[in-house]
């Protein structure tokens, strides 16, 4: 199961005044949509590809290099823990290779 209670680095907030509330929540939905974004890819994407991805939609409210750091260190880690993701870091890719637990249920 992914823990969203680890506290986040500065390195990865949105603004000093974001809650570690609203970083839970932003990064939950940020890995629904990245999950999401490989079941319409199923040879998988490029972490630059995913960035981009993420980047262009209305929820993200991080800027692309951020969103690119948060992705690589701190999501893609967790959804490959779960099982969800495989991760080549060596060619930048990721690809879906299951379903976490909390992907459908979680609201």
């Amino acid at each position: 199961m992914i823990r969203n209670d680890v506290p986040v680095s500065a390195a990865v907030c949105t603004d000093a005044g974001t809650t570690p509330a609203e970083i839970r929540w932003e990064s939950r939905q940020r890995r629904h949509r990245l999950v999401a974004h490989l079941e319409s890819r199923p040879d998988g994407a490029t972490v630059d590809e995913l960035v981009d991805a993420l980047a262009s939609d209305d929820g993200e409210s991080l800027e692309p290099t951020r969103l690119r750091i948060r992705l690589v260190h701190v999501d893609i880690p967790r959804l490959e823990d779960a099982g969800a993701i495989g991760h080549d870091p060596e060619r930048g890719s990721v690809r879906l290779v299951g379903e976490p637990d909390w992907y459908r249920t979680e609201t």
